[in-house]
């Protein structure tokens, strides 16, 4: 059998070691929980390797950064959880490789600008929240 999923909510983590969970390819991990923790960053490699993930929970974190090709290889992502970090921005190709992704939430961050391009990609979005942030252009 194979680990599918990982429920790590409700702890202190402030920090992901490289391959904590893509040790190697045969990764059947499909949902992933960090929800409360201390979360400052998300790394490019703490989800590598992660192409059967479909589920994946960094809410009520104190996330204020993302980097680039933080989700490039999840391309399976049909849920993801932003809501209620410290995010402001957010880099334009964030989202570019998420192409069956369903679900985004971004409630309860401080956004104020969100490039034009950054839900291009997205073409099977069906819910995008991004309430209670400091949006003020559209």
């Amino acid at each position: 059998t194979y680990l599918r999923s990982v429920d790590l909510s409700k702890n202190f983590i402030s920090k992901i070691e490289e391959f904590t969970f893509s040790r190697n390819r045969d990764n059947y991990i499909n949902t992933i929980n960090l929800k409360k923790n201390k979360l400052k960053i998300i790394k490019n490699f703490y989800f590598k390797n992660l192409m059967k993930l479909e589920i994946l929970r960094i809410d009520e974190n104190q996330l204020s950064v993302i980097e680039f090709n933080s989700f490039v290889d999840l391309v399976r992502l049909d849920v993801l959880d932003l809501s209620h970090n410290c995010l402001v921005k957010l880099h334009p190709m964030l989202f570019s490789n998420l192409k069956v992704l369903r679900d985004l939430n971004l409630e309860f961050n401080l956004l104020n600008y969100l490039d034009e391009n950054i839900f291009k990609n997205l073409k099977n979005l069906q819910t995008l929240n991004l309430n209670s942030n400091r949006l003020d252009i559209l």
